[in-house]
């Protein structure tokens, strides 16, 4: 999967594969294995290529806040297509992206449908809380790709307007 980071106004790309008892992390064309142990209370041991640390992290959000060896970090989840296309105003953005994984409870709108901006587009179900997606600017829907009780990842396109 990857993921995209700010850190200190700083983009970051990462790729995280799955293995059975850890995990490959790809940052900068490097590879590194990973494995994180929650510990309780907020913390964790993560090492990285045998080289282990303790750390607290917290997640707020898109947002980690984390304390690891004396120094606090805080790092902030970005969009993949926005990070790909070095950020994009609400004016040119066609596509609205699931913020979180979950489940759709309710479509509001057809397609070919014109919807001014802050009309209900999409509610969504994550983590038993109910999110209203509306529209980031006026348009006219031209693709609707999931229905009500369909499940989706984060960062899914559930709907898209015309450009």
């Amino acid at each position: 999967m990857r993921s995209f980071y700010n850190l200190a106004d700083q983009s970051i790309e990462v790729e995280l594969l799955r293995r059975a008892a850890s995990q490959l992390l790809i940052h900068n064309g490097e590879e590194s294995t990973i494995t994180i142990k929650a510990l309780g209370d907020d913390e964790y041991r993560v090492t990285v290529d045998g080289c282990s640390a303790s750390l607290f992290a917290i997640q707020k959000g898109d947002q980690f806040f984390i304390h690891l060896n004396g120094n606090n970090y805080q790092i902030e989840c970005e969009d993949e297509a926005q990070s790909a296309s070095g950020g994009l105003s609400d004016a040119d953005k066609v596509v609205a992206n699931a913020p979180m994984p979950g489940t759709v409870v309710s479509v509001n709108v057809t397609t070919g449908q014109t919807v001014k901006s802050g009309e209900s587009l999409i509610v969504i179900e994550s983590m038993k809380m109910e999110t209203t997606i509306a529209a980031w600017r006026d348009g006219v829907v031209c693709k609707i790709n999931f229905g009500v009780g369909d499940s989706f990842d984060r960062q899914a396109e559930l709907i898209q307007l015309e450009e």
